[in-house]
């Protein structure tokens, strides 16, 4: 048996994925911006097949111009979508540390007024 701790990270590090995709499925249910944005994507990627196989393929020399700047909406939707994502990893992230450091007593809980 090792002595050497193991790190929640290493630990969660297996689930990671399945914590992403569960918080993506969150923000399709709680937040219209996101929710909003899926619906585009979904929607271009139904209208031309042809932008889906490109993905699934990563082949983009067939593309007309259309389809490309399309292709390119697409990819700008999905960057706001990650950002969307980040700015609630982060959230949860500060919510956990806060958690974790009020629990070891390192947040000292003073009133406001002092």
């Amino acid at each position: 048996m090792s002595n050497e701790l193991e790190t929640l990270y290493s630990r969660a590090s297996d689930t990671f994925e399945e914590m992403i995709s569960d918080m993506q499925l969150n923000l399709l249910e709680t937040n219209d911006e996101y929710n909003r944005i899926d619906a585009i994507n979904r929607e271009l990627r139904s209208k031309n097949p042809k932008i889906s196989l490109a993905f699934d393929r990563e082949d983009y020399k067939d593309l007309t111009a259309n389809e490309f700047k399309i292709l390119v909406e697409i990819m700008d939707n999905n960057l706001l979508m990650k950002k969307i994502e980040l700015e609630k990893m982060f959230m949860l992230g500060n919510k956990e540390a806060f958690y974790y450091f009020n629990r070891m007593g390192i947040i000292k809980n003073e009133d406001a007024t002092n």
